[in-house]
């Protein structure tokens, strides 16, 4: 999915402000961080925590020969560690994403085993079959990594905690 760095890797994610004043001292330090990465960006983004959940990626990527490539697997700070990842062809079809999530480790962990709530799996399934369309009818997506993404107790859905999208210029419609 590309060599960019993961903000949590240059300390540009803090967590569990609770004041306006640790809000104040955490932007002040991103700042820093990122002065010394040589980034002049001025934003930050300011979110709720989201507690709770299991952490998986999502992503498409564009092979040189086998063309564009839809992702799944293990998510958040474990992604780069356990490499529990599987790819499949796009355009992806209802068993595909099926396979693709209990072909990973991390389905255990979905499944509810280990003493955590069943996930809402069929939900992620729609993720997946979504995000293949989405490609489908916007070919100029290059590259996508939506990691984490936070699956719910079965019937509570996900959440897309960070995305990254990279489109190609050269598409039609891109100006």
């Amino acid at each position: 999915m590309g060599n960019t760095t993961h903000k949590a890797d240059v300390e540009n994610v803090v967590l569990g402000c609770r004041t306006e004043d640790e809000v104040k001292n955490a932007y002040i330090r991103i700042r820093e961080n990122m002065q010394h990465a040589g980034n002049s960006s001025r934003g930050a983004i300011i979110e709720k925590m989201i507690q709770g959940g299991i952490e998986v990626m999502v992503g498409v990527t564009q092979h040189p020969t086998f063309g564009t490539l839809i992702m799944f697997g293990t998510g958040g700070i474990y992604a780069e560690l356990f490499k529990d990842v599987i790819f499949n062809l796009h355009p992806l079809t209802d068993i595909d994403a099926r396979e693709m999530i209990k072909s990973v480790r991390a389905y255990q962990l979905l499944e509810g085993k280990g003493g955590t709530p069943k996930a809402d799996i069929s939900s992620i399934e729609e993720l997946l079959l979504r995000i293949s369309l989405l490609v489908e009818n916007h070919p100029q997506i290059l590259e996508m990594d939506l990691n984490p993404v936070k699956v719910m107790p079965e019937g509570e859905g996900y959440i897309v905690v960070d995305s990254r999208i990279m489109v190609s210029a050269e598409s039609p419609g891109i100006s």
